[in-house]
């Protein structure tokens, strides 16, 4: 059996809240948003944090709970990695040009033992507050 193709480059990210429009996220509009610094981020792909990006663009407390990627396969994002202290969830592109999100600590760096979520293309997101 072949292996399927690898995602091509995705144009958008959805940003979807229950009972309102779905904010797309192109990835010029992701630039315009503060990012960790480059040295913070050990070099790599610009990140950037996703609880102040939400906060601005659907309000402040929410927080990422289903991550659906370019498949349609779907991961729920546990509220203990969420809301982890120390823990800063972000956003980026891959040199393919997907979305991807994951858990880095202040300083930018992986955490070995968090989620890396791949080939993002949407985002549910709720409201704990």
């Amino acid at each position: 059996m072949a292996k399927p193709a690898p995602p091509q480059e995705v144009r958008e990210l959805r940003i979807v809240v229950v009972g309102r429009a779905p904010v797309v996220m192109t990835p010029a509009a992701l630039l315009a948003h503060p990012a960790l610094s480059s040295s913070a981020a050990g070099g790599k792909a610009r990140q950037v944090p996703l609880r102040p990006l939400l906060d601005k663009l659907v309000g402040p407390g929410a927080r990422v709970a289903v991550v659906t990627d370019a498949t349609g396969g779907r991961a729920v994002v546990p509220l203990a990695a969420w809301a982890a202290p120390g823990v800063v969830p972000v956003l980026w592109r891959n040199r393919r040009g997907l979305f991807k999100v994951g858990f880095v600590d202040a300083q930018g760096r992986r955490l070995s033992d968090s989620a890396e979520y791949r080939d993002v293309v949407e985002l549910a997101v709720v409201f704990d507050r």
